[in-house]
């Protein structure tokens, strides 16, 4: 389990629980239910506390709105406690990393939800980077060096471990000399770029959109390995939510692109919209978890 999400400013957030409640005006269907959604802290990436407060109150008060029910809205540190929470019945929807789900899977009593459209894809690439003067392109030539990676990104260093087995070499934590860890991921291509690091592993959309506005990064870095298109966050609804409620909730998460308020959230989590998800497209990271659990049990 060492891929788990810890959480984002787990520590601020032991000190200082958030639970933010938005309540909307009640349709009459019989019953006032509470819809209770967590956001577990990793799937922040690098949100600014308050922009995190702002977005989560936006969204649930949208989704108050559009649905008619009462909703809750908290940051969760990890899957642990959304497993726990779910399956007590104290939650019934939660944002996660995919491949913390994956691992949880069996316990959570919780279906594939929805996932976010980036840069008009549902799946993201990851890819390894170094500096164009490296000219033995293979990754076992950055041994010993520094590696630039995105705090909290578990998906991103899965991959680079994985590529490190496959070569019969040792994990990042020893074959790096030092890793930093970046809140954004251009900063961790920059590192590389000034040659602060010798490697570094970002999302493809990242590094191709810093190629665009600046083409001398484009020429100072290279790429030397890729991954496959992985979804990296999903969305689970708990399999026992009342089903009266399920075609409206579901209604409301795939138009929110549609209304003001709801370019607003979306833009605040950076997607353009919400799509229903299916466990097919879960299957590439399930490939890499498998992989790498094969790899780690041959050395």
């Amino acid at each position: 389990m060492r891929f788990l999400a810890k959480g984002l400013m787990t520590l601020f957030l032991i000190c200082f629980p958030l639970t933010l409640t938005a309540l909307a005006e009640t349709q009459q269907k019989g019953t006032d239910p509470t819809l209770k959604i967590g956001f577990v802290a990793a799937v922040l990436g690098d949100m600014d506390i308050k922009d995190a407060r702002a977005a989560i109150m936006l969204w649930i008060e949208e989704i108050g709105n559009q649905v008619g029910i009462k909703v809750s809205g908290q940051i969760i540190n990890d899957i642990r406690d959304v497993t726990q929470k779910i399956n007590s019945g104290h939650l019934d929807m939660a944002v996660t990393p995919t491949l913390d789900y994956l691992y949880f899977k069996d316990e959570i009593n919780a279906e594939i939800f929805f996932s976010g459209i980036y840069h008009n894809n549902k799946s993201r690439k990851y890819v390894t980077i170094v500096h164009s003067e490296n000219k033995q392109a293979p990754i076992v030539n950055t041994q010993g060096g520094i590696l630039a990676v995105i705090e909290h990104d578990t998906l991103s260093r899965l991959f680079l471990d994985t590529l490190l087995l496959r070569s019969n070499l040792q994990m990042a934590d020893i074959f790096y000399s030092s890793i930093l860890k970046k809140k954004k991921a251009s900063q961790a291509v920059l590192s590389v770029f000034f040659k602060r690091a010798d490697i570094c592993v970002v999302p493809n959309s990242v590094y191709e959109t810093m190629t665009e506005l600046n083409p001398q990064v484009a020429r100072k870095l290279k790429v030397v390995a890729s991954s496959p298109t992985m979804l990296d966050t999903v969305g689970i609804l708990r399999k026992g939510y009342d089903q009266s409620w399920k075609a409206p909730l579901t209604k409301s998460a795939l138009e929110l692109h549609r209304t003001t308020r709801g370019k607003q959230i979306l833009l605040l989590f950076k997607m353009d919209r919400l799509i229903r998800s299916t466990p097919a497209d879960l299957r590439s990271v399930q490939a890499l978890i498998d992989e790498y659990e094969a790899l780690l049990d041959s050395h």
